[in-house]
C-alpha cells in the first residue's frame, strides 16, 4: 500500500508542477503582449529539446526563456537558472528554429528571460523580462 500512496503523491505533485509551469507560461504571454512582442509559438518541440517562446520584437526573433520560482519576488533564483549548459541548448535550438522555419541563418535574433515570482499557492505574482539575456 505504501507504493501505491508514493505514486500517487508523484503523480500530484508532477500535475501542480504542470500547472503551476502553464501559470506562468501564461503570465509570460501577457507580458510580453503587453510589451509589444508579437507571439510566433509557443512550446516549440524537437528531438533536442523545447523553446518556451518564439515572438517578433523590433525586427528580431526573439527565443524566451520563461522561469519561474516559488516566493522569488526579486527573480534571481529564476534568472539564474539559464546556465552556460541551457544558454548552449537554447541556441543550437535557435539555429534548428531557423531552419526548419526557412529563416535566413543570419536573422537578427535574441535570447529573453522571463522570470515569473509565484505566491506560494503556485499564482503569478510577478513577471520582468530580462532582454538580450545572452
Amino acid at each position: 500500500m505504501e507504493h501505491a500512496t508514493v505514486k500517487a503523491d508523484v503523480r500530484r505533485q508532477a500535475a501542480a508542477a504542470r500547472q503551476c509551469g502553464r501559470a506562468a507560461e501564461d503570465a509570460a504571454h501577457r507580458l510580453l503582449l503587453e510589451q509589444g512582442y508579437v507571439p510566433v509559438a509557443r512550446n516549440v518541440r524537437c528531438r533536442f529539446g523545447e523553446i518556451d517562446l518564439v515572438a517578433r520584437e523590433s525586427g528580431a526573433v526573439v527565443f524566451v526563456e520563461i522561469k519561474s520560482r516559488r516566493g522569488d519576488r526579486d527573480g534571481l533564483k529564476a534568472g539564474s537558472a539559464v546556465d552556460a549548459c541551457k544558454r548552449g541548448r537554447l541556441r543550437g535550438l535557435a539555429a534548428w528554429y531557423l531552419a526548419h522555419e526557412g529563416l535566413d541563418p543570419e536573422t537578427i535574433c535574441r535570447f529573453d528571460v522571463v522570470v515569473v515570482s509565484l505566491s506560494g499557492s503556485g499564482r503569478p505574482v510577478a513577471a520582468s523580462v530580462i532582454q538580450d539575456a545572452f
